[in-house]
């Protein structure tokens, strides 16, 4: 017995240092993907501009029983608060992009640390609630301080498996092709409040289901 033990014992120490680099190495990277054996994929939309389309989409997600997840800066929730109530009010998740769009791999370390604080505050003060726990970072910009800030926060650090790059407003069919081609099960599909996105997301959400896949949050997607 006490040999079984002891070879036991040996086993879990050598295996130890290995289990303890890859959870290391997973806490430091951002979330690219969720989990790919549940038939969910998240639609993220981050915020920064684009008033006038946020209202659309939300009329669309609404009418086809979807739900996404809304990253937005602070600077737009301060100077939008009846839009990011209005978000909140349809039952759509809601996180930070940080609270002004800018990229945290080019800041020093407190205004990355402000960036991500500032970020969940405004959006705590104009809901009167806490925001979901997970950070985008502006333009998919990160460096290992920016996880290990927003994990100062409780925060989990966003990238993303789809990008459809719909800011730079292609055709609606583009969008469209781009966002369900090579998606899979746990896809994060990022994407913009603009007017191609408006046209496009009826027919993403069209496509998603009729593969197996359900359009939800990113908390949903990622398991979180």
């Amino acid at each position: 017995m006490w040999l079984v033990v002891s070879a036991l014992t040996l086993s879990l120490a050598l295996v130890r240092p290995f289990l303890t680099v890859w959870v290391t190495s997973l806490q430091d990277q951002p979330i690219r993907r969720g989990n790919p054996d549940r038939p969910y994929v998240a639609l993220m939309f981050n915020v920064d501009w684009g008033n006038e389309y946020v209202p659309q989409l939300l009329e669309i997600l609404r009418q086809s029983h979807a739900k996404a997840t809304f990253f937005v800066t602070g600077r737009w929730a301060g100077e939008n608060p009846d839009l990011l109530r209005l978000i909140a009010k349809n039952e759509q998740e809601i996180a930070t992009h940080g609270q002004e769009h800018l990229l945290p791999s080019k800041l020093p370390d407190q205004e990355v640390d402000w960036l991500i604080r500032e970020g969940i505050a405004t959006l705590r003060d104009i809901l009167g609630r806490e925001p979901a726990l997970l950070f985008s970072p502006p333009s998919g910009d990160w460096d290992e301080r920016t996880i290990r800030a927003a994990s100062r926060y409780g925060c989990k650090t966003i990238l993303w498996t789809v990008d459809t790059v719909d800011w730079r407003c292609p055709s609606p069919d583009k969008i469209v092709a781009r966002a369900t081609e090579s998606v899979k099960p746990g896809s994060l599909i990022l994407m913009h409040p603009t007017a191609p996105t408006v046209l496009a997301l009826p027919k993403i959400i069209e496509l998603l289901r009729r593969a197996g896949l359900e359009p939800t949050t990113v908390s949903q997607a990622i398991g979180a």
